[in-house]
């Protein structure tokens, strides 16, 4: 017994001395490889059971509607850069697109065409198609948007999506379906007709097209998908760091401007600012020989400085006097004596809780105690900018601004 038992701590030296030998041997490249394997993973998405767009339901059960479906929301999905632009400007740009579909009657769903089409962008395609609902310049004089030499309504998102709107009425009225009212947007309501016909099918999901439109609708899914429940797919980004809207009046025009960089600046603006609020206007003058009335917009008074406050980038930053001895600012409650500290005023911070009011929001809050609404957002572990009325939120303020707070 003794002898096996010998001869098996033999062998297991041996093992551990190969093993040791081979590994010593092992170069750069085989030990990164090696921890490659072991650290480095990549996860397939998982696709849900229950998509629907317009309320119509995906036949997902449909092995190739399912395998094509998985193919963009992988896709999106590993798009990190386009995927992260589209939900931060979602946040800018629906304000503005939402209440038009919806006067028009058109399912909200369809905002989401925008970024399929254009990544809410003023973008011009290989085919001259223009602006955030890539409307080439037929399709956009057929639904009223003027465009010429000195004016191309397709860069106005107001007005674009309102045209957008008219097509989509349109494609409702011949296919009694709003998938396939999208699905024409790309492929042009006498191609899907005609495909139907031909098929003789009425779902979009028992169609075969071209492999573009097949496509195209299901990004449309995959995009919607990933913007409704980012946290899902891997997206953390608070609605602090997405782009809020710019504040803006209009007026309205009917006759020419002779020089818009000296009609901007006579507006107490920079000519770039205005051609930010305006990229419908082509030229640097507007002739109007038609004397056609338009909307020119306008930021608000302070608005360049609410959004900039939104990030709160333009905040000054606390004092680095090297005779604080504290890395970390001081924090006071409120009831305790102030003029025990001894450190600077600029290093100390007041704790005090605010009780929500009716009416109130977050940039208001911020703006009433000398603070931005990222630091409030995070003071409180906040990821929508949405308060309710009586709900307490814990600010910071420094002391040497307290006097200023009301």
């Amino acid at each position: 017994m003794y002898k096996r038992y010998f001869l098996i701590s033999i062998a297991f030296v041996a093992v551990i001395i190969g093993f040791l030998f081979l590994n010593g041997r092992l170069t750069e490249k085989d030990k990164y490889q090696q921890e490659f394997a072991d650290r480095y993973r990549v996860y397939a998405v998982t696709v849900p059971t229950h998509l629907n767009f317009c309320n119509e339901k995906v036949p997902t059960h449909d092995f190739e509607i399912f395998e094509r479906f998985d193919r963009e929301l992988t896709i999106n999905t590993y798009f990190q850069s386009q995927t992260i632009l589209n939900i931060k400007r979602g946040s800018r740009y629906f304000p503005i697109i939402e209440p038009i579909l919806k006067r028009n009657g058109i399912p909200d769903d369809f905002k989401y065409l925008c970024m399929v089409e254009s990544g809410l962008s003023n973008v011009t395609s290989p085919s001259n198609a223009v602006g955030f609902w890539q409307f080439i310049e037929e399709t956009g004089r057929r639904y009223g948007l003027r465009i010429n030499e000195e004016v191309d309504e397709r860069y106005d998102i107001a007005k674009s999506t309102q045209a957008a709107c008219l097509y989509f009425k349109d494609a409702y009225a011949e296919f009694n379906n709003w998938t396939l009212a999208a699905a024409s947007y790309n492929m042009g309501i006498n191609g899907i007709k005609g495909a139907l016909n031909k098929q003789d099918v009425n779902s979009f999901y028992d169609l075969y097209v071209n492999s573009e439109t097949s496509r195209y609708i299901m990004r449309l899914l995959a995009i919607k998908e990933i913007y409704e429940h980012p946290r899902v797919y891997g997206y953390y980004i608070p609605q602090f760091l997405r782009y809020p809207p710019v504040p803006v009046y209009s007026e309205q025009i009917t006759g020419p401007i002779a020089d818009l960089i000296e009609y901007a600046k006579a507006h107490k603006i920079t000519y770039k600012t205005f051609k930010t609020l305006n990229p419908w206007l082509r030229k640097n003058e507007l002739k109007n020989k038609d004397t056609d009335t338009y909307v020119i917009y306008f930021p608000q008074e302070g608005a360049e400085h609410l959004v900039s406050d939104f990030y709160g980038y333009d905040e000054p930053s606390d004092s680095t006097d090297m005779s604080v001895d504290a890395t970390e600012p001081i924090i006071v409650r409120s009831d305790s004596a102030l003029a025990k500290v001894k450190a600077q005023d600029s290093m100390v911070y007041v704790e005090i809780n605010h009780t929500v009011e009716r009416k109130e929001d977050l940039n208001s809050i911020a703006m009433k105690y000398h603070t931005t609404v990222p630091k409030i957002m995070i003071w409180n572990n906040l990821e929508f900018t949405t308060v309710k009325k009586d709900q307490v939120l814990r600010i910071l303020v420094r002391k040497d601004v307290l006097p200023l707070v009301k």
